[in-house]
């Protein structure tokens, strides 16, 4: 698979997924960078994100790869938020 718009890792920076749930998740393809237009978009996302995602439990940190095909990163208070907020999400 040939990297677009800067990606050079598909799986995300840290690698193919845990099979042991952990405080972070990767979320993919929430945006393209390409067609993102307004001053400081990343900074919106990571705020729509962090509220949506703080439903499910502490958020502690989310970032968003301004570089990649829509990765944003977030770290949760404990394994417990990561897990409900993957199950929520995952394929939404």
């Amino acid at each position: 698979m040939a990297p677009t718009h800067g990606c050079t890792y598909p799986e995300g920076v840290l690698g193919p997924g845990s099979p042991i749930p952990t405080p972070c998740v990767l979320l993919k393809n929430l945006f393209d960078p390409l067609s993102e237009t307004a001053e400081e978009w990343w900074v919106e996302i990571a705020e729509d994100v962090g509220d949506e995602c703080a439903k499910h439990g502490g958020v502690v940190h989310v970032h968003v790869d301004q570089n990649s095909q829509g990765f944003v990163y977030l770290k949760f208070e404990n394994t417990d938020g990561s897990s409900k907020a993957q199950q929520a999400l995952h394929a939404r």
